[in-house]
């Protein structure tokens, strides 16, 4: 009796000390070893981490996000098609959208376009601008649609809507080859990252997400992307946080390193992923870009134009 009584006794005492640090502000990935992005999150995150223990979680498994709600606009605006479209790129991202050798813009998105513009029976106008230009172009009036991998902001901006996107832009771990245990390697699933070197872009949205989600690992802050990949094949940590596009592209050029574990397309960090920009009175215009897109990704033509141009992007 007296030995259960001890053993209720520090029950009672665990469930006490847990509750004060919760209710006095500390994190509480000290007690679980992860946290919590937003309350109404939790169902995702929880997902996730069931995928991860349960090494299920791959590229298939991630889905777009619904699209964006159209902004309102004016009433009685905005609800016809236009007929002739001028198109704006930036024209220096390959092989999203570059110049070509003719001058003209070319690239996986500009062929999309092209693509949406025939479904649609416009008449595109291609030019480009520098990516400054962009947006306040669009708003100024001079361009009908920018086609530049503008990824789709979480608040609607003023005098502009988005078109549901047509690539993601997830985040994924990276790791060198030697530094995972052989049933992680096999699995391409995430090893425990307590106490892990974990590098990251400082001031990212990455380096944000993993602080709050894995606040059991070490962030090894670096300036950029490239220098934290740098760091990563020198050895100097073991894994990667980042841009799963810009991953899979650094990892097809070396044999270092591997991807590892599920993507994380949490739109509280990563956006809904990457759209058309357009002026708001092109509300019309926006859903029929919707649809078609809605068309393009169920028969696999969206991911083939991917594929084509060799554009390592996920949907």
């Amino acid at each position: 009796m007296r030995v259960l009584l001890t053993i209720n006794v520090l029950a009672l005492v665990v469930l006490a000390a847990a509750a004060a640090i919760v209710s006095e502000g500390t994190p509480l990935e000290d007690i679980t070893g992860w946290s919590l992005v937003r309350a109404d999150r939790l169902a995702e995150l929880e997902a996730l981490e069931a995928a991860h223990r349960a090494g299920q979680g791959g590229e298939r498994d991630v889905a777009l996000p619904a699209p964006r709600p159209h902004e309102a606009g004016d009433e009685g605006a905005g609800n016809t098609l236009p007929q002739k479209l001028i198109i704006a790129t930036e024209g220096a991202f390959p092989p999203f959208n570059f110049t070509g050798e003719d001058g003209a813009p070319k690239g996986m998105e500009i062929e999309l376009v092209r693509t949406l513009c025939g479904r649609l029976a416009l008449d595109c106008t291609f030019v480009t601008a520098p990516w400054g230009e962009l947006l306040p172009g669009l708003r100024d009036g001079k361009y009908d649609l920018i086609a530049a991998s503008l990824r789709i902001p979480h608040e609607a901006e003023e005098g502009v809507v988005y078109s549901a996107p047509y690539y993601a832009t997830p985040g994924r771990f990276a790791a060198r080859s030697s530094a995972l245990p052989e049933a992680e390697r096999e699995t391409g699933t995430l090893p425990p990252l307590r106490d892990k070197k974990v590098l990251v872009e400082e001031g990212s949205l990455h380096e944000a997400f993993l602080k709050a989600r894995f606040p059991l690992a070490k962030a090894e802050g670096a300036p950029s992307f490239a220098e934290a990949w740098a760091a990563l094949t020198r050895g100097k940590a073991d894994y990667i946080f980042a841009d799963a596009r810009a991953l899979e592209s650094r990892l097809s050029e070396s044999a270092c390193c591997e991807p590892m574990g599920p993507l994380y397309s949490n739109p509280d960090y990563f956006g809904a992923g990457i759209g058309f920009a357009m002026p708001a009175r092109h509300r019309a215009l926006a859903a029929k870009i919707d649809e078609s897109l809605q068309k393009m990704r169920a028969s696999g033509a969206l991911e083939a134009l991917a594929r084509a141009h060799n554009a390592p992007v996920f949907f």
